[in-house]
């Protein structure tokens, strides 16, 4: 910043704490000793301060020259800040803010779960207010490598129900299921007590089919998928 500027910018700070502080320039005048007149050419910007000129009118101020000198702080934009201002924005839009969850994230979700609020997210995906019939059960997952193309490729977003999550309810439809490591998009298919779910490619190291006995452990579906933004790049 340009010495006129930072001036500048000081004659505006001293105005605003003048005002906070409830006092005129007559009173800082008298309390730290300078001519009434010469404040008065310093505020009117008819005069350049000298720094010892600044340094009394800051100590007058209770504050620093470089309170006086630099810009006001700018409040820290936290997570729930942009999460209020995303809302407002889909608000007025007519939309919906959905969370976007981290995979670890998401894998640690009870599997009984079917509230998604209690999970704090610092990305949010906005859509039509109409592709959401319960906020509180739907979360949204960007996905990984190559298991569901050719219809789900490769850090694709994916839309999770989780109160859809009956397998009986779910045969050949695709699904989030808790793994060892997160979780997997797949496609479930049940077979009495046994759960498959299977990656529509098969090829490729990651792309491997996961199974469950549901009788000896616990349905590990997370929720259906439900609408897909798919990468094309």
């Amino acid at each position: 910043m340009s010495l006129n500027k930072k001036i500048a910018k000081a004659i505006e700070n001293i105005k605003k704490r003048l005002s906070s502080m409830g006092i005129n320039p007559t009173q800082l005048a008298k309390k730290v000793g300078i001519g009434q007149s010469t404040l008065a050419e310093i505020l009117a910007g008819a005069k350049d301060p000298r720094l010892s000129t600044i340094l009394k009118i800051a100590q007058g101020l209770n504050c620093n020259v470089g309170e006086l000198l630099e810009e006001e702080k700018r409040p820290k934009v936290t997570p729930e800040i942009v999460a209020e201002s995303v809302a407002r924005y889909a608000e007025e839009a007519g939309s919906i803010i959905v969370p976007l969850l981290p995979d670890d994230v998401a894998g640690r979700i009870p599997l009984e779960a079917r509230d998604v609020t209690f999970y704090s997210s610092e990305d949010y995906c906005v859509v039509p207010r109409d592709w959401v019939k319960d906020p509180k059960s739907v979360f949204c997952l960007r996905t990984k490598g190559s298991s569901m193309e050719p219809i789900i490729h490769d850090k694709s977003i994916v839309a999770i129900n989780m109160a859809e999550k009956d397998p009986q309810n779910l045969y050949g439809k695709i699904a989030a299921v808790k793994v060892e490591d997160g979780c997997a998009i797949r496609r479930i298919y049940l077979y009495g007590e046994e759960l498959h779910c299977i990656p529509d490619n098969p090829l490729g190291p990651e792309n491997r089919p996961y199974y469950f006995n549901i009788s000896k452990v616990k349905n590990p579906i997370i929720g259906k998928v439900v609408w897909v933004w798919i990468n094309l790049n």
